[in-house]
Protein backbone atom coordinates (compact mmCIF):
# COMPACT_ATOMS: atom_id res chain seq x y z
CA UNK A 1 0.00 0.00 0.00
CA UNK A 2 2.85 2.42 0.83
CA UNK A 3 4.41 1.82 -2.60
CA UNK A 4 1.01 2.22 -4.26
CA UNK A 5 0.43 5.59 -2.54
CA UNK A 6 3.92 6.72 -3.49
CA UNK A 7 3.25 5.84 -7.13
CA UNK A 8 0.01 7.81 -7.06
CA UNK A 9 1.54 10.82 -5.33
CA UNK A 10 0.04 14.07 -6.55
CA UNK A 11 1.94 16.78 -8.37
CA UNK A 12 0.03 20.03 -8.04
CA UNK A 13 1.24 22.88 -10.26
CA UNK A 14 3.32 20.66 -12.59
CA UNK A 15 5.95 22.83 -14.26
CA UNK A 16 9.60 23.77 -14.26
CA UNK A 17 8.98 26.75 -12.01
CA UNK A 18 6.54 25.05 -9.67
CA UNK A 19 4.06 27.92 -10.13
CA UNK A 20 3.40 28.27 -13.86
CA UNK A 21 0.11 26.75 -15.00
CA UNK A 22 0.32 25.19 -18.49
CA UNK A 23 -1.67 26.84 -21.28
CA UNK A 24 -4.12 23.91 -21.72
CA UNK A 25 -5.01 24.24 -18.04
CA UNK A 26 -5.64 27.97 -18.43
CA UNK A 27 -7.80 27.37 -21.50
CA UNK A 28 -9.91 24.66 -19.88
CA UNK A 29 -10.26 26.65 -16.68
CA UNK A 30 -11.46 29.61 -18.74
CA UNK A 31 -13.98 27.39 -20.54
CA UNK A 32 -15.37 26.12 -17.23
CA UNK A 33 -15.60 29.66 -15.89
CA UNK A 34 -17.30 31.13 -18.95
CA UNK A 35 -19.72 28.22 -19.39
CA UNK A 36 -20.96 28.47 -15.81
CA UNK A 37 -20.89 32.24 -15.37
CA UNK A 38 -22.71 32.94 -18.64
CA UNK A 39 -25.43 30.45 -17.70
CA UNK A 40 -25.76 32.11 -14.29
CA UNK A 41 -25.90 35.59 -15.83
CA UNK A 42 -28.53 34.40 -18.32
CA UNK A 43 -30.78 32.77 -15.73
CA UNK A 44 -30.37 35.17 -12.77
CA UNK A 45 -33.32 37.31 -11.59
CA UNK A 46 -33.08 40.90 -12.78
CA UNK A 47 -34.62 42.23 -9.59
CA UNK A 48 -35.03 41.32 -5.94
CA UNK A 49 -36.55 37.97 -4.92
CA UNK A 50 -37.69 36.50 -1.61
CA UNK A 51 -35.95 34.90 1.39
CA UNK A 52 -32.58 36.48 2.30
CA UNK A 53 -31.97 38.02 -1.12
CA UNK A 54 -33.23 41.48 -0.23
CA UNK A 55 -31.43 41.47 3.13
CA UNK A 56 -28.03 40.70 1.58
CA UNK A 57 -28.55 43.29 -1.16
CA UNK A 58 -29.44 45.90 1.46
CA UNK A 59 -26.43 44.97 3.61
CA UNK A 60 -24.17 45.27 0.59
CA UNK A 61 -25.67 48.49 -0.74
CA UNK A 62 -25.50 50.32 2.61
CA UNK A 63 -22.22 48.62 3.60
CA UNK A 64 -24.08 47.37 6.65
CA UNK A 65 -24.38 44.29 8.85
CA UNK A 66 -26.12 41.16 7.56
CA UNK A 67 -27.91 38.67 9.79
CA UNK A 68 -25.82 36.59 12.23
CA UNK A 69 -23.03 35.64 12.03
CA UNK A 70 -22.71 38.73 9.85
CA UNK A 71 -20.91 37.30 6.78
CA UNK A 72 -18.59 40.34 6.71
CA UNK A 73 -16.43 39.17 3.81
CA UNK A 74 -19.39 38.56 1.52
CA UNK A 75 -20.96 41.86 2.58
CA UNK A 76 -17.79 43.75 1.63
CA UNK A 77 -17.73 42.10 -1.78
CA UNK A 78 -21.45 42.77 -2.25
CA UNK A 79 -20.89 46.45 -1.47
CA UNK A 80 -18.25 46.57 -4.18
CA UNK A 81 -20.62 44.88 -6.61
CA UNK A 82 -23.35 47.47 -5.99
CA UNK A 83 -20.99 50.21 -7.16
CA UNK A 84 -20.68 48.73 -10.66
CA UNK A 85 -22.91 50.81 -13.00
CA UNK A 86 -24.62 47.90 -14.75
CA UNK A 87 -28.25 46.78 -14.51
CA UNK A 88 -30.23 46.94 -11.29
CA UNK A 89 -28.54 46.86 -7.89
CA UNK A 90 -30.12 43.45 -7.30
CA UNK A 91 -28.69 42.05 -10.54
CA UNK A 92 -25.22 43.30 -9.64
CA UNK A 93 -25.21 41.32 -6.39
CA UNK A 94 -26.77 38.29 -8.11
CA UNK A 95 -23.93 38.36 -10.64
CA UNK A 96 -21.42 38.49 -7.78
CA UNK A 97 -22.79 35.16 -6.51
CA UNK A 98 -22.53 33.83 -10.06
CA UNK A 99 -18.94 35.03 -10.35
CA UNK A 100 -17.99 33.35 -7.08
CA UNK A 101 -19.87 30.19 -8.06
CA UNK A 102 -18.09 30.02 -11.42
CA UNK A 103 -14.69 30.48 -9.74
CA UNK A 104 -15.56 27.63 -7.36
CA UNK A 105 -16.23 25.41 -10.38
CA UNK A 106 -12.79 26.31 -11.74
CA UNK A 107 -11.26 25.29 -8.40
CA UNK A 108 -13.15 22.01 -8.48
CA UNK A 109 -11.91 21.40 -12.02
CA UNK A 110 -8.34 21.99 -10.87
CA UNK A 111 -8.68 19.71 -7.85
CA UNK A 112 -10.22 16.90 -9.91
CA UNK A 113 -7.51 17.23 -12.54
CA UNK A 114 -4.77 17.05 -9.90
CA UNK A 115 -6.35 13.87 -8.56
CA UNK A 116 -7.01 12.16 -11.91
CA UNK A 117 -4.84 13.80 -14.59
CA UNK A 118 -7.85 13.46 -16.89
CA UNK A 119 -8.98 16.75 -18.45
CA UNK A 120 -12.31 15.45 -19.73
CA UNK A 121 -13.33 13.92 -16.42
CA UNK A 122 -12.25 17.06 -14.55
CA UNK A 123 -14.19 19.33 -16.90
CA UNK A 124 -17.34 17.23 -16.66
CA UNK A 125 -17.07 17.15 -12.85
CA UNK A 126 -16.75 20.94 -12.65
CA UNK A 127 -19.66 21.64 -15.02
CA UNK A 128 -21.77 19.01 -13.26
CA UNK A 129 -21.39 20.94 -10.01
CA UNK A 130 -22.05 24.23 -11.77
CA UNK A 131 -25.31 23.00 -13.29
CA UNK A 132 -26.47 20.98 -10.29
CA UNK A 133 -29.87 22.02 -9.00
CA UNK A 134 -29.30 23.71 -5.64
CA UNK A 135 -25.80 24.99 -6.40
CA UNK A 136 -27.12 26.75 -9.50
CA UNK A 137 -30.02 28.20 -7.49
CA UNK A 138 -27.60 29.81 -5.02
CA UNK A 139 -25.34 31.15 -7.77
CA UNK A 140 -28.07 33.41 -9.18
CA UNK A 141 -29.27 35.20 -6.03
CA UNK A 142 -27.66 37.20 -3.24
CA UNK A 143 -26.45 34.40 -0.97
CA UNK A 144 -23.25 33.26 0.75
CA UNK A 145 -23.22 29.58 -0.17
CA UNK A 146 -21.37 29.58 -3.50
CA UNK A 147 -18.76 31.80 -1.83
CA UNK A 148 -18.45 29.22 0.94
CA UNK A 149 -17.83 26.47 -1.63
CA UNK A 150 -15.23 28.62 -3.36
CA UNK A 151 -13.31 29.30 -0.15
CA UNK A 152 -13.50 25.67 1.00
CA UNK A 153 -12.18 24.47 -2.37
CA UNK A 154 -9.40 27.07 -2.27
CA UNK A 155 -8.34 25.64 1.11
CA UNK A 156 -8.42 22.12 -0.41
CA UNK A 157 -6.36 23.26 -3.38
CA UNK A 158 -3.75 24.94 -1.20
CA UNK A 159 -3.69 21.94 1.16
CA UNK A 160 -2.85 19.71 -1.81
CA UNK A 161 -0.01 22.09 -2.64
CA UNK A 162 1.25 22.10 0.96
CA UNK A 163 1.38 18.31 1.14
CA UNK A 164 3.64 18.32 -1.92
CA UNK A 165 5.92 21.18 -0.88
CA UNK A 166 9.42 20.53 0.35
CA UNK A 167 11.13 22.40 3.12
CA UNK A 168 12.02 26.05 2.78
CA UNK A 169 10.45 29.24 1.49
CA UNK A 170 8.08 27.52 -0.94
CA UNK A 171 6.46 25.48 1.83
CA UNK A 172 6.27 28.48 4.16
CA UNK A 173 4.56 30.55 1.46
CA UNK A 174 1.97 27.84 0.86
CA UNK A 175 1.37 27.41 4.59
CA UNK A 176 0.74 31.14 4.93
CA UNK A 177 -1.69 31.03 2.03
CA UNK A 178 -3.41 28.01 3.59
CA UNK A 179 -4.02 29.75 6.91
CA UNK A 180 -5.07 32.98 5.19
CA UNK A 181 -7.57 31.08 3.04
CA UNK A 182 -8.95 29.29 6.07
CA UNK A 183 -9.34 32.55 7.97
CA UNK A 184 -11.17 34.16 5.03
CA UNK A 185 -13.45 31.13 4.82
CA UNK A 186 -14.30 31.53 8.50
CA UNK A 187 -15.09 35.20 7.78
CA UNK A 188 -17.79 34.13 5.37
CA UNK A 189 -19.67 31.15 6.87
CA UNK A 190 -17.76 29.75 9.82
CA UNK A 191 -20.29 27.01 10.85
CA UNK A 192 -20.06 25.26 7.47
CA UNK A 193 -16.28 25.73 7.36
CA UNK A 194 -15.91 24.08 10.76
CA UNK A 195 -17.85 21.09 9.41
CA UNK A 196 -15.36 20.88 6.52
CA UNK A 197 -12.30 21.16 8.78
CA UNK A 198 -11.89 17.37 9.33
CA UNK A 199 -11.44 17.11 5.55
CA UNK A 200 -8.63 19.68 5.67
CA UNK A 201 -6.90 17.81 8.51
CA UNK A 202 -7.12 14.53 6.59
CA UNK A 203 -5.65 16.18 3.50
CA UNK A 204 -2.69 17.39 5.56
CA UNK A 205 -2.25 14.21 7.59
CA UNK A 206 0.44 13.19 5.09
CA UNK A 207 2.61 16.02 6.48
CA UNK A 208 1.46 15.90 10.12
CA UNK A 209 5.05 16.06 11.36
CA UNK A 210 5.09 19.65 10.07
CA UNK A 211 2.00 20.72 12.06
CA UNK A 212 3.86 22.52 14.93
CA UNK A 213 6.03 24.62 12.62
CA UNK A 214 3.11 25.23 10.24
CA UNK A 215 0.94 26.60 13.04
CA UNK A 216 3.69 29.01 14.10
CA UNK A 217 4.16 30.13 10.51
CA UNK A 218 0.50 30.40 9.61
CA UNK A 219 -1.22 31.73 12.74
CA UNK A 220 -0.65 35.45 11.94
CA UNK A 221 -2.18 34.89 8.51
CA UNK A 222 -5.18 33.11 10.04
CA UNK A 223 -5.77 36.20 12.17
CA UNK A 224 -5.36 38.36 9.06
CA UNK A 225 -8.08 36.34 7.36
CA UNK A 226 -10.41 37.04 10.29
CA UNK A 227 -10.04 40.84 10.07
CA UNK A 228 -13.38 41.29 8.22
CA UNK A 229 -15.00 40.68 11.62
CA UNK A 230 -13.13 43.73 12.94
CA UNK A 231 -14.60 45.72 10.07
CA UNK A 232 -18.07 44.45 11.04
CA UNK A 233 -17.52 45.65 14.62
CA UNK A 234 -16.25 49.08 13.60
CA UNK A 235 -18.90 49.53 10.92
CA UNK A 236 -21.69 48.87 13.39
CA UNK A 237 -20.47 51.75 15.57
CA UNK A 238 -21.48 54.33 12.96
CA UNK A 239 -25.02 52.91 12.64
CA UNK A 240 -25.33 52.26 8.90
CA UNK A 241 -28.80 52.17 7.35
CA UNK A 242 -28.86 48.36 7.37
CA UNK A 243 -28.10 46.54 10.63
CA UNK A 244 -30.02 43.31 10.98
CA UNK A 245 -30.13 43.32 14.80
CA UNK A 246 -29.04 46.86 15.55
CA UNK A 247 -25.65 48.15 16.71
CA UNK A 248 -22.99 45.92 18.25
CA UNK A 249 -22.24 47.88 21.41
CA UNK A 250 -20.01 45.55 23.44
CA UNK A 251 -17.74 42.55 23.10
CA UNK A 252 -20.56 40.39 24.43
CA UNK A 253 -22.86 41.73 21.67
CA UNK A 254 -20.17 40.93 19.12
CA UNK A 255 -19.58 37.42 20.46
CA UNK A 256 -23.31 36.68 20.62
CA UNK A 257 -23.74 37.94 17.06
CA UNK A 258 -20.91 35.85 15.63
CA UNK A 259 -22.05 32.68 17.43
CA UNK A 260 -25.63 33.27 16.22
CA UNK A 261 -27.16 33.56 19.67
CA UNK A 262 -30.16 35.57 18.35
CA UNK A 263 -31.17 32.42 16.45
CA UNK A 264 -30.98 30.13 19.47
CA UNK A 265 -34.76 29.76 19.67
CA UNK A 266 -35.07 29.23 15.92
CA UNK A 267 -32.25 26.68 15.62
CA UNK A 268 -33.53 24.41 18.38
CA UNK A 269 -36.91 22.89 19.04
CA UNK A 270 -37.90 21.07 22.23
CA UNK A 271 -39.81 18.51 20.19
CA UNK A 272 -36.88 17.62 17.87
CA UNK A 273 -35.26 14.25 18.44
CA UNK A 274 -33.17 11.56 16.79
CA UNK A 275 -35.89 10.72 14.30
CA UNK A 276 -35.71 14.28 12.97
CA UNK A 277 -31.92 13.99 12.65
CA UNK A 278 -32.22 10.72 10.76
CA UNK A 279 -34.84 12.22 8.44
CA UNK A 280 -32.54 15.16 7.65
CA UNK A 281 -29.71 12.69 6.99
CA UNK A 282 -31.87 10.69 4.61
CA UNK A 283 -33.01 13.88 2.91
CA UNK A 284 -29.41 15.08 2.46
CA UNK A 285 -28.34 11.82 0.83
CA UNK A 286 -31.39 11.62 -1.43
CA UNK A 287 -31.00 15.26 -2.38
CA UNK A 288 -27.39 14.65 -3.40
CA UNK A 289 -28.60 12.25 -6.05
CA UNK A 290 -31.22 14.71 -7.29
CA UNK A 291 -28.54 17.29 -8.11
CA UNK A 292 -26.94 15.40 -10.99
CA UNK A 293 -29.80 13.67 -12.86
CA UNK A 294 -29.94 9.83 -12.96
CA UNK A 295 -26.84 9.32 -15.13
CA UNK A 296 -24.75 11.68 -13.03
CA UNK A 297 -25.91 10.04 -9.80
CA UNK A 298 -24.81 6.61 -11.08
CA UNK A 299 -21.38 8.06 -11.83
CA UNK A 300 -21.23 9.61 -8.35
CA UNK A 301 -21.90 6.22 -6.74
CA UNK A 302 -19.33 4.58 -9.02
CA UNK A 303 -16.72 7.17 -8.17
CA UNK A 304 -17.36 6.84 -4.44
CA UNK A 305 -16.40 3.16 -4.75
CA UNK A 306 -13.63 3.48 -7.33
CA UNK A 307 -11.75 6.14 -5.33
CA UNK A 308 -10.53 3.51 -2.87
CA UNK A 309 -8.67 1.79 -5.72
CA UNK A 310 -7.69 4.93 -7.61
CA UNK A 311 -6.47 7.37 -4.94
CA UNK A 312 -4.25 7.24 -1.85
CA UNK A 313 -6.18 6.15 1.21
CA UNK A 314 -5.78 9.44 3.10
CA UNK A 315 -7.25 11.38 0.18
CA UNK A 316 -10.22 9.02 0.04
CA UNK A 317 -10.81 9.58 3.75
CA UNK A 318 -10.55 13.34 3.24
CA UNK A 319 -13.16 13.30 0.45
CA UNK A 320 -15.45 11.12 2.54
CA UNK A 321 -15.15 13.50 5.50
CA UNK A 322 -15.89 16.43 3.22
CA UNK A 323 -18.99 14.66 1.91
CA UNK A 324 -20.25 13.75 5.40
CA UNK A 325 -19.44 17.08 7.04
CA UNK A 326 -22.11 19.26 5.45
CA UNK A 327 -24.66 16.47 5.21
CA UNK A 328 -24.64 13.69 7.83
CA UNK A 329 -22.64 15.53 10.51
CA UNK A 330 -24.73 18.66 10.02
CA UNK A 331 -27.92 16.62 10.28
CA UNK A 332 -26.78 15.13 13.58
CA UNK A 333 -26.05 18.60 14.96
CA UNK A 334 -29.37 20.13 13.93
CA UNK A 335 -31.85 20.83 16.67
CA UNK A 336 -35.03 21.64 14.80
CA UNK A 337 -37.97 19.57 13.64
CA UNK A 338 -38.05 17.87 10.29
CA UNK A 339 -40.86 19.47 8.30
CA UNK A 340 -41.38 21.15 4.95
CA UNK A 341 -40.29 24.58 6.15
CA UNK A 342 -37.01 23.39 7.69
CA UNK A 343 -36.41 21.08 4.75
CA UNK A 344 -36.31 24.13 2.48
CA UNK A 345 -33.93 25.89 4.87
CA UNK A 346 -31.68 22.83 5.09
CA UNK A 347 -31.40 22.16 1.35
CA UNK A 348 -28.84 24.92 0.76
CA UNK A 349 -26.41 23.78 3.45
CA UNK A 350 -24.83 20.68 1.81
CA UNK A 351 -23.24 22.45 -1.17
CA UNK A 352 -19.77 21.25 -0.14
CA UNK A 353 -21.23 17.74 -0.05
CA UNK A 354 -22.39 18.25 -3.64
CA UNK A 355 -18.91 19.47 -4.60
CA UNK A 356 -17.34 16.28 -3.26
CA UNK A 357 -20.02 14.27 -5.08
CA UNK A 358 -19.02 16.08 -8.29
CA UNK A 359 -15.40 14.96 -7.78
CA UNK A 360 -16.68 11.40 -7.38
CA UNK A 361 -18.68 11.89 -10.57
CA UNK A 362 -15.41 12.68 -12.34
CA UNK A 363 -13.84 9.54 -10.86
CA UNK A 364 -16.78 7.45 -11.98
CA UNK A 365 -16.64 8.92 -15.47
CA UNK A 366 -12.91 8.26 -15.76
CA UNK A 367 -13.44 4.65 -14.69
CA UNK A 368 -16.24 4.17 -17.22
CA UNK A 369 -14.27 5.80 -20.03
CA UNK A 370 -11.23 3.62 -19.38
CA UNK A 371 -13.47 0.54 -19.42
CA UNK A 372 -15.03 1.60 -22.74
CA UNK A 373 -11.71 2.55 -24.34
CA UNK A 374 -10.32 -0.91 -23.62
CA UNK A 375 -13.18 -2.38 -25.67
CA UNK A 376 -13.45 0.19 -28.47
CA UNK A 377 -11.62 0.82 -31.72
CA UNK A 378 -9.32 3.80 -32.14
CA UNK A 379 -12.04 5.90 -33.75
CA UNK A 380 -14.60 4.94 -31.14
CA UNK A 381 -12.03 5.61 -28.44
CA UNK A 382 -11.91 9.25 -29.54
CA UNK A 383 -15.64 9.77 -30.07
CA UNK A 384 -17.14 7.92 -27.10
CA UNK A 385 -15.43 9.88 -24.28
CA UNK A 386 -16.47 13.30 -25.61
CA UNK A 387 -19.99 12.09 -26.41
CA UNK A 388 -20.46 10.58 -22.97
CA UNK A 389 -19.08 13.69 -21.26
CA UNK A 390 -21.48 15.93 -23.19
CA UNK A 391 -24.35 13.58 -22.39
CA UNK A 392 -23.66 13.86 -18.65
CA UNK A 393 -23.40 17.66 -18.75
CA UNK A 394 -26.49 18.16 -20.92
CA UNK A 395 -28.59 15.76 -18.86
CA UNK A 396 -27.80 17.74 -15.70
CA UNK A 397 -28.24 21.11 -17.40
CA UNK A 398 -31.57 20.29 -19.03
CA UNK A 399 -32.91 18.58 -15.90
CA UNK A 400 -32.22 21.63 -13.73
CA UNK A 401 -33.10 24.51 -16.09
CA UNK A 402 -36.79 24.49 -15.07
CA UNK A 403 -35.77 24.95 -11.43
CA UNK A 404 -33.41 27.82 -12.06
CA UNK A 405 -34.64 29.86 -15.02
CA UNK A 406 -35.47 33.02 -13.04
CA UNK A 407 -34.53 35.90 -15.35
CA UNK A 408 -38.20 36.93 -15.48
CA UNK A 409 -38.89 36.36 -11.78
CA UNK A 410 -40.32 39.69 -10.58
CA UNK A 411 -43.02 38.47 -8.19
CA UNK A 412 -41.34 39.91 -5.09
CA UNK A 413 -40.93 43.33 -6.67
CA UNK A 414 -44.53 43.40 -7.93
CA UNK A 415 -45.74 42.36 -4.48
CA UNK A 416 -43.64 45.05 -2.80
CA UNK A 417 -44.90 47.76 -5.14
CA UNK A 418 -48.49 46.60 -4.62
CA UNK A 419 -48.18 46.79 -0.84
CA UNK A 420 -46.42 50.15 -0.87
CA UNK A 421 -48.83 51.70 -3.38
CA UNK A 422 -51.79 50.73 -1.18
CA UNK A 423 -50.60 52.89 1.73
CA UNK A 424 -51.65 56.44 2.48
CA UNK A 425 -49.08 59.22 2.06
CA UNK A 426 -46.42 59.43 4.79
CA UNK A 427 -47.44 56.08 6.29
CA UNK A 428 -45.31 54.06 8.69
CA UNK A 429 -45.06 50.36 7.85
CA UNK A 430 -43.73 47.67 10.20
CA UNK A 431 -42.26 44.69 8.31
CA UNK A 432 -41.83 41.04 9.25
CA UNK A 433 -41.51 37.89 7.14
CA UNK A 434 -39.92 36.60 3.94
CA UNK A 435 -41.01 39.64 1.87
CA UNK A 436 -39.46 42.13 4.29
CA UNK A 437 -36.18 42.39 2.36
CA UNK A 438 -37.99 42.85 -0.96
CA UNK A 439 -40.16 45.68 0.41
CA UNK A 440 -37.15 47.43 1.90
CA UNK A 441 -35.16 47.03 -1.34
CA UNK A 442 -37.91 48.55 -3.49
CA UNK A 443 -38.42 51.43 -1.07
CA UNK A 444 -34.88 52.26 0.05
CA UNK A 445 -32.78 51.36 -2.99
CA UNK A 446 -35.13 51.89 -5.91
CA UNK A 447 -36.85 54.84 -4.23
CA UNK A 448 -40.44 53.65 -4.64
CA UNK A 449 -42.75 55.57 -2.31
CA UNK A 450 -40.01 57.41 -0.46
CA UNK A 451 -42.66 59.14 1.66
CA UNK A 452 -43.24 55.85 3.53
CA UNK A 453 -41.14 55.06 6.60
CA UNK A 454 -40.24 51.39 7.10
CA UNK A 455 -39.39 49.70 10.38
CA UNK A 456 -38.39 46.09 10.90
CA UNK A 457 -40.07 44.22 13.71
Amino acid sequence: MAQQEQDMELKPFPSRSGVFVPRPDVIQGAIVFLATFLIYAWSAPRTVVLEDDGFFILAGYFNGIAHPPGYPLYTLLAHGATLIPMGSVALRVHLLSGLLGALACVCLWRITFLLLRDRLAAGVAALSLGFSRVYWSQAIIAEVYTFNVLLVLVVVLVALAVRQAGEGQQRDARVRLLFLSYGLALSNHWPLVILSTPMFVALLWHVRHQFPSSIRTGLPFLLLGLTPYLWMWSRSQISPEMMFFGPIESFQDFWDYVRRKPYAEIDYSASAGWMDKLQFTRYALVQTGAQFAPLGWLLVLTGALVQWYRLPRDLCIALLLGFLGSSVMLSLLLGFDYDGYHEVIFQVYPLVTFAIAAIWLGLGLEFLLNWLKARASNTQGRIIPVSLGLLVILSILLTNIPWNMRRHDNWARVYAETVLSSLAPNSILFLDGLAEGALAYVNKIEGYREDITLYSV
